[in-house]
Parts: C-alpha cells; sequence; structure tokens
C-alpha cells in the first residue's frame, strides 16, 4: 500500500517516518515541510491508496479528485478540517485516536493560565527593553475556574489543577459522573460559566453548529479581570466581538 504522509510535523520525525516505512516500504512524506492544499495538496496525495494528514483540508472537492484514497488517518486531534459526510459519500475510511496530546494542551493552558495571573509576560518583555516595572500579579490558588467542555483534554486541565484547590465548574454535554463527584465539579450552563468564574478555559471542538459560540453575549458577561483562554479552536471565539469589549 502507498500512503502519502502529508503532516509535516510527521513528516520531521525520524520514530515515526521509521515505523511507518517498517509497515509500508512504498510510504513517501512531505519532506519540504510545504503546507499543502488545493491542487498541491492533491498532486501529493494522488498516488496514494492511504493518507496521513494534519491540518489539511479533505473536503469533496479534493476527494473527486483522488480515486485511488481509501483511507485517511488524522495526525492529531480535531476533525473540523474534514468534510465527515464526503468522506462517508466517497468511501474513504477516516482512523483517528481521541485525546493524544490531551497532556500537552492541558499543561499549556495551565501555563497560560498561570503567565496571565501573574503577569510574567508583561515583566519579562518590559525587562528586555531595559525598563522595570514591577507587575502585580494574583494567585491561582483557590480562583473560580470554568472549563468548557469536560472531554480529554478538560479532564486532563481539572487533574493538573488539584493541588491548586480551585472552585471548579464546567459545562458538558455528557458529563463522567464519577469524575464530577470525585473533583467536585459543579455542572453548570455557558452564561453561569462565563459570569461567574475568574478564569474561563475552552476545550470542546468545533463544527459547524458552534462557530463563534463564543460571542458577544457571553463575552460581555465576563468580569473585567477574567481570563479567557482557548488552546481549542480559534474559531469558536467570534474575535470581532473580543476585539470589542
Amino acid at each position: 500500500m502507498k500512503v502519502a504522509v502529508a503532516s509535516r510535523s510527521f513528516s520531521k520525525n525520524p520514530f515515526l517516518t521509521s515505523k511507518i516505512l517498517e509497515l509500508y516500504p512504498e510510504a513517501y512524506f512531505n519532506d519540504m515541510g510545504q503546507s499543502l492544499k488545493g491542487d498541491a495538496l492533491v498532486q501529493f496525495l494522488a498516488p496514494a491508496e492511504a493518507a496521513i494528514i494534519a491540518l489539511e483540508k479533505i473536503d469533496m472537492t479534493l476527494l473527486q479528485q483522488l480515486p485511488n484514497l481509501r483511507i485517511i488517518s488524522k495526525y492529531g486531534v480535531g476533525l473540523d478540517n474534514l468534510d465527515l459526510e464526503a468522506l462517508q459519500t466517497q468511501q474513504v475510511r477516516l482512523g483517528y485516536t481521541a485525546g493524544t496530546n490531551k497532556r500537552g494542551v492541558a499543561e499549556l493552558a495551565l501555563q497560560m493560565i498561570l503567565t496571565m495571573l501573574r503577569k510574567s509576560y508583561q515583566s519579562s518583555t518590559s525587562m528586555r527593553q531595559g525598563v522595570w516595572h514591577q507587575e502585580f500579579g494574583r494567585n491561582l490558588s483557590g480562583k473560580n475556574v470554568g472549563i468548557l467542555g469536560l472531554g480529554n483534554v478538560g479532564k486532563e486541565l481539572v487533574e493538573l489543577l488539584a493541588p491548586f484547590k480551585c472552585k471548579l465548574s464546567a459545562t458538558e454535554l455528557k458529563p463522567d459522573q464519577d469524575f464530577i463527584s470525585k473533583h467536585g465539579i459543579k455542572i453548570v450552563n455557558a452564561d453561569y460559566l462565563f459570569s461567574q468564574n475568574d478564569i474561563v478555559s475552552i476545550h470542546i471542538p468545533l463544527n459547524k453548529r458552534n462557530r463563534h459560540f463564543i460571542g458577544p453575549k457571553l463575552l460581555h458577561q465576563l468580569s473585567k479581570q477574567a481570563i479567557l483562554i482557548n488552546t481549542a479552536r480559534g474559531g469558536l471565539v467570534d474575535e470581532t466581538a473580543l476585539n470589542l469589549i
């Protein structure tokens, strides 16, 4: 089987590339590190029966030009760049592993929270500019933290927040009752989450229904001192509305 690896990060990883070549000696890679799209992506994938993609956009127009393609594997999380209906129509199978980078994303969210609270970025920037200006930060311990989505990453962030003894609330369509009880999480609606918390961290997937879900109504409910963290997809937040508050 010919496997095309369009993902740039996968193609740069010696361990992953060697493993693929062991299984599929005819595999080929995006060695140039180009962001493939449109005709360039079609040409790259054309010989392949299987493809490993990351952020490349896969839609009906593309799939109709790839009659050999039978399998797509998504490297990373989030399926918003894939037209799932088109995949089904063209009988192209999809494989992915949910939560593969959950710890990394959760750690990044925690790092961003601490950076914003302690104002370490502002302090570092002013020092590099030769200006000494004392910044007064805030503690994370005991803060009210809202988590929009208790999936793989949201749960991981809860675990990382445990030593800080924060008061946690979350929105979740399919709550894990055992996990919620264990960590004392209050399940609330989005209005409560944005109006009652010092920090809100976003951990939901992006789809056609929830683009710009965080719009003027929710953003205006944040207090002036609140911190909004988004390590999910940018399209979840209405940036025009964000710039106006």
